[in-house]
Formats: C-alpha cells, sequence, structure tokens
C-alpha cells in the first residue's frame, strides 16, 4: 500500500473494515475483537497511531512492542487462530502500527466463547435473533 493511499483511507475515517486508535486499550480483548470481527466478516484493518476524532497521525511510541502485543493477544484469544499482517509504518515522522486480517477461512473465529462479527453482537456463541419483515 502506498502512503497516498493509506492517507486517504484514514481521512475517510472508520468503517465496517477499518478501525483507527490513537493507542493500545490495556485490555487485549479490545482490539483482538475488532480483528475477529473483521476476520469473521469482510476482513479489515487497524491502525495504531491514528486520533480518531479528527484522524490526526500522532503515532506511537515503540511500534515493535505495540505490534507485538497485538499478535500476542491473538495468539492468546483467538480460536481458530488468525494470521493478521501487522507492520510499522513511518509517515511524516511518526511511526504507525497496521494489523490487517483477510476474511477468516474457517469462520467463525471465537474470543472467549463469543462470535464477533461486524456489526453486529452475540453472545456466548449464539446469534442473536434478527428481526423479521412482514411483507
Amino acid at each position: 500500500m502506498e502512503f497516498a493511499e493509506l492517507i486517504e483511507e484514514i481521512e475517510a475515517g472508520e468503517s465496517k473494515t477499518l478501525e483507527l486508535k490513537e493507542g493500545l486499550p490495556a485490555k487485549g480483548e479490545k482490539y483482538a475483537k475488532t480483528l475477529i470481527a473483521f476476520a469473521n466478516s469482510a476482513g479489515g484493518k487497524l491502525i495504531v497511531g491514528v486520533r480518531d476524532s479528527d484522524r490526526a497521525i500522532i503515532g506511537v511510541r515503540n511500534a515493535a512492542l505495540v505490534a507485538d502485543t497485538i499478535a500476542n493477544a491473538l495468539d492468546d484469544l483467538c480460536e481458530p487462530q488468525i494470521a493478521p499482517r501487522i507492520r510499522t509504518i513511518e509517515i511524516n515522522g511518526v511511526d504507525l502500527v497496521i494489523a490487517e486480517v483477510q476474511p477468516g477461512s474457517a469462520t467463525p473465529i471465537i474470543s472467549r466463547g463469543s462470535i464477533s462479527p461486524r456489526g453486529r453482537t452475540f453472545a456466548s456463541g449464539q446469534p442473536r435473533a434478527e428481526p423479521t419483515s412482514i411483507p
């Protein structure tokens, strides 16, 4: 991915396939569930080092540690395992960490007993009843 494409994506803001984080939440479950949800749907990216409110590229300290932390959380929390592409990239003199997952081939990917597709709520591995419409 070229810098220009990445900046365009960031400027467009969050979507069903893009999550922006200023930094990593203390609990790995938060970002792991986002990546699991991406794997259970169309795939997607988590970009760490971007402020969501104004999409400012602020970077992260110790990008290698952030990348390792993401990889370790996914190893610990995903079943079956997912293999994201995690990389660091320098933009405007600061480092971003990008974790990208493709749609999973062995879905559903599960985290601690719950299925996490993007945009839906599931509990205990059982899907929430979808509303039905009457013609």
